[in-house]
């Protein structure tokens, strides 16, 4: 792929459900770093919980990154059954 040449982002999306780590890592890497990326907020909430730190630490990285894009994912997650997705949004805001 060209540099210029940037992928749907329905593409990239799918990707991070991939099961395979190197492709989710690629993914991660191909967000765009705008605010078109706050999509994939909730898949790289569930991604920074993953206990290969090459996928966990970029996912929450691209999260800080996106910043106020990230903040009305990150607000619903307080109200989460699962203690560790409260935890996790309470770090992240």
């Amino acid at each position: 792929m060209l540099p210029d040449e940037r992928e749907p982002l329905s593409q990239i999306l799918s990707e991070l459900d991939s099961p395979n780590s190197l492709v989710q890592g690629v993914a991660i890497r191909k967000l765009p770093h705008n605010d078109q990326a706050a999509i994939a907020v909730p898949r790289l909430f569930k991604l920074m919980s993953d206990e290969n730190e090459a996928i966990a630490s970029p996912s929450r990285s691209v999260i800080h990154r996106l910043g106020s894009c990230s903040v009305p994912f990150l607000l619903e997650q307080l109200s989460s059954e699962k203690s560790e997705h409260r935890a996790r949004a309470i770090d992240l805001l």
